[in-house]
């Protein structure tokens, strides 16, 4: 007889457990509002009765609460675990209300600058570098320039406009992301990063650089982040618990 761990799970169990990963992680909070019917279809590329199915699975378990007329919530007795905030730039606008978007700006091989390599744990070989624009409901937040080390560097062409890095690692079973070393800074745009991000000249920005690791501590990637900090706010290793 298969074991039954083999199985391949269907989509509304894949659901299912996506969405229960994030209450026990803390991504929904107690309390918390998740996407609708509608945004969930659109998010996972499911049909809505997949994804109704999945919901009914969770607020049978007394994981969620449908209230009539206002959407779906997380119940304010769910547990979860202490845990990181994703970090991701598409899951943080969607917590927000926000629609994210993406605009890849291009990508090659270059010698990664000498911070960039310290973040590496001394690799200084040649990395991808990518570089995107981050969208909040049409407004561009964040210039992200990504490092992506030869474990991952098989991802580089598929990583699109309309892609989160962060599911896509997901996606090929690379991770989770869990670990977040952050190094905050702050500069003013120059011409570059003003045309880039469609901010004035000498507007302040928020500089973050940041490494990426799974449960293992090995490294994902590094990225580096401007922020144009009235728009969005970055938020990672944010962790919380509750009864």
């Amino acid at each position: 007889m298969p074991d039954e761990s083999s199985r391949v799970l269907t989509l509304h169990e894949r659901l299912r457990d996506d969405l229960r990963a994030k209450i026990d992680s803390g991504i929904y909070g107690p309390g918390e509002r998740i996407p609708s019917e509608n945004k969930l279809s659109q998010i996972y590329g499911m049909s809505r009765v997949t994804v109704r199915s999945a919901l009914n699975e969770l607020v049978n378990a007394g994981l969620l609460i449908r209230r009539k007329g206002s959407g779906t919530y997380v119940s304010p007795r769910a547990k979860g675990t202490s845990a990181y905030l994703t970090g991701s730039f598409s899951e943080n606008c969607r917590r927000k209300g926000m629609t994210p978007s993406t605009r890849v700006l291009g990508h090659a091989r270059v010698i990664p600058p000498a911070d960039v390599v310290e973040m590496l744990d001394g690799i200084d070989d040649e990395v991808w570098e990518v570089r995107r624009v981050r969208l909040a409901n049409n407004l561009p937040c964040v210039l992200e320039i990504d490092y992506l080390p030869h474990s991952i560097d098989a991802l580089v062409d598929r990583i699109s406009d309309d892609t989160s890095l962060f599911e896509l690692l997901k996606r090929e079973g690379i991770g989770p992301v869990v670990g977040f070393d952050d190094r905050f800074g702050a500069r003013a745009a120059g011409p570059r990063l003003a045309q880039v991000l469609s901010c004035p000249e000498q507007a302040p920005l928020l500089e973050v650089l940041e490494r990426l690791s799974d449960p293992a501590g090995r490294i994902i990637y590094v990225n580096r982040q401007y922020i144009v900090p009235e728009r969005y706010t970055h938020e990672v290793g944010t962790s919380r618990s509750y009864l």
